[in-house]
């Protein structure tokens, strides 16, 4: 891989916790040739450190993800010098720019690099290692470091409060504790919010008052948005389960799996349907709000309950839910 004139002077932030301290470590390019990059490194946590070196990849080498990505070539896995395996998940819109996700892993961290897909340039990088987080900050875009919150079984959450430079003012990462992120959560600036899932068998629920994801034992609590919350479950995701509680509002879901042995479900509090009475079986609960609160729009079907509440189901026709009852559980 030929490195890139423009590399030269850029600069990349990374805020992060080793252990219990914050950690922000600085890279700077300070020259570029062909084929070697010339690196400073200042790390400043409980005490300052700084170094220079100089990387010299190889010529089907990856190792430059901190600083781009070959967009000529954005595609399939490469392995790196130190073994490093880099794979390409799939794309997305990246505060409105198509964006190209790559997951990669090493003998002792793994993370992903989401960069533009027309440049190469780098939109943001993360990394796990087993006892130190890093989250890449670029220049335009400003927070502090992360308030890390752990769990009893080593799962955790990173708060990012104060953004700046972006759609979205707060937002939340959600890991296992093997360190596999599997959900993000959104306050955008307009007062919408956001949940991206990336895990299977995860539990959202929604009320007026509180927002929560369930992953295994462990739940966390996010701040609800009843004018309008976006979930989006990742491509190749599956058995999850969406929970709705009276006046949650108007909710929008992308990537619903309604069919499939792993498919999605949707629960609701009966008292959200009026017409919903003791002794129904499952399979009349269902026929009744198909008939009364189903609704076909153009982004996809549209439940409404007794109260106003709106939940549309972005790309599931009303015909599909007709179609797998399954998808629907009342308590």
């Amino acid at each position: 891989m030929s490195i890139p004139s423009w590399v030269a002077g850029e600069t990349v932030v990374y805020t992060g916790y080793e252990g219990a301290t914050v950690v922000e470590s600085t890279l700077k390019a300070l020259a570029v040739s062909a084929t070697s990059v010339e690196l400073s490194d200042t790390i400043v946590s409980d005490e300052q450190r700084s170094f220079t070196t100089t990387f010299t990849p190889g010529t089907a080498a990856a190792w430059g993800y901190q600083f781009w990505v070959d967009p000529a070539d954005p595609t399939g896995s490469i392995v790196g010098p130190e073994g490093e395996k880099y794979s390409v998940k799939g794309t997305e819109t990246y505060d409105g720019v198509q964006a190209t996700v790559m997951q990669y892993s090493s003998p002792d961290a793994k993370g992903e690099v989401v960069f533009q897909t027309a440049t190469g340039l780098i939109l943001e990088e993360s990394a796990t290692y087993p006892d130190f987080v890093i989250i890449q900050n670029l220049a335009s875009v400003s927070s502090p470091a992360p308030k890390k919150t752990v769990n009893a079984d080593g799962s955790y959450d990173l708060v990012y409060a104060d953004v700046t430079g972006r759609t979205y003012s707060t937002y939340e990462d959600v890991y296992t504790a093997a360190g596999t992120k599997v959900a993000e959560v959104r306050d955008y600036t307009n007062g919408t919010g956001g949940v991206i899932l990336y895990g299977d068998n995860l539990k959202v629920a929604v009320s007026s008052t509180q927002e929560s994801l369930q992953s295994g034992p462990d739940s966390f609590v996010f701040k609800p948005h009843f004018a309008t919350e976006a979930i989006s479950a990742a491509p190749g995701t599956n058995d999850e389960t969406f929970v709705f509680n009276p006046t949650f509002g108007k909710d929008a879901i992308s990537g619903f799996l309604a069919s499939g042995a792993n498919h999605d479900t949707l629960q609701f509090d009966h008292s959200m349907f009026s017409y919903l009475t003791a002794g129904m079986t499952e399979a009349q609960e269902v026929a009744a709000v198909l008939l009364h609160g189903v609704s076909s729009t153009a982004a996809g079907a549209m439940i409404t309950d007794s109260h106003g509440d709106t939940l549309t189901l972005d790309a599931i026709t009303k015909t599909t839910l007709a179609a797998h009852a399954g998808d629907f559980k009342f308590v």
